[in-house]
């Protein structure tokens, strides 16, 4: 396993508004570059333990079917 960069990368601009997170970012790096992490990193299998169910929805969900226009409405408001 190779050796971690221990850097984040955020592509926040530096401003008044993100100052404090930046100072976070910037002690959390402080403090992996000043501490041994034994905790080993394990690629998660998904062919094997099937997907991460805490993806908090990021991955593309099949599409439903789509309905004519103004149909959904009808759906919804229990006219069909």
């Amino acid at each position: 396993m190779g050796k971690q960069k221990k850097r984040c990368k955020t592509t926040f601009v530096r401003n008044a508004e993100t100052e404090e997170l930046h100072q976070i970012i910037a002690r959390a790096e402080h403090w992996l570059q000043t501490h041994k992490v034994t905790t080993p990193i394990i690629k998660w299998e998904t062919k094997q333990w099937g997907e991460i169910p805490a993806d908090f929805g990021r991955k593309v969900k099949p599409s439903l079917p789509t309905l004519p226009e103004g149909e959904g409405d009808k759906l919804a408001y229990g006219l069909v």
